[in-house]
């Protein structure tokens, strides 16, 4: 994959979550992996920057959170944002519900300039990792 086609990959991606499709979040890794230059064919480790167990493992439990929140929030919104503010204080800070990335949390710098570079697995945690293929399980039918 070339610059020009991971950016144009990355513009067709939806900006709202509702219209979120798994096909997104395959492409979204694939973007991802071509920014790392870690990915290969049927290699999913290298197309993380965190180890692939943690991302996966955050990834489900960020999912199953937002799936039980929205299961009750239409009895019991309280309960439903309560359900939302817990979290496994050991993994780090919350991300927040799934979502697609902020380009800033992958890169450093403007695109196109000297400074622009990509993020390190020191700098983006596996939560903030796990956020995409979060959304992708919870958008899958």
């Amino acid at each position: 994959m070339t610059e020009n086609e991971a950016l144009d990959l990355y513009a067709t991606l939806p900006l709202n979550a509702d219209e979120y499709t798994p096909q997104d979040c395959v492409n979204a890794n694939k973007i991802l992996g071509w920014w790392y230059g870690l990915l290969k064919e049927n290699a999913p480790q290298d197309a993380c920057l965190n180890p692939v167990y943690k991302v996966y493992f955050r990834a489900g439990l960020l999912a199953c959170r937002e799936y039980m929140a929205r299961f009750v929030e239409p009895e019991s919104p309280t309960i439903a944002a309560s359900i939302r503010a817990n979290w496994w204080p050991a993994l780090g800070p919350d991300p927040g519900p799934p979502r697609k990335h902020e380009w800033s949390e992958l890169t450093e710098g403007e695109y196109g300039t000297p400074s622009f570079r990509c993020k390190t697995a020191e700098e983006v945690s596996p939560s903030i990792e796990a956020l995409p293929v979060a959304l992708g399980f919870l958008e899958a039918k």
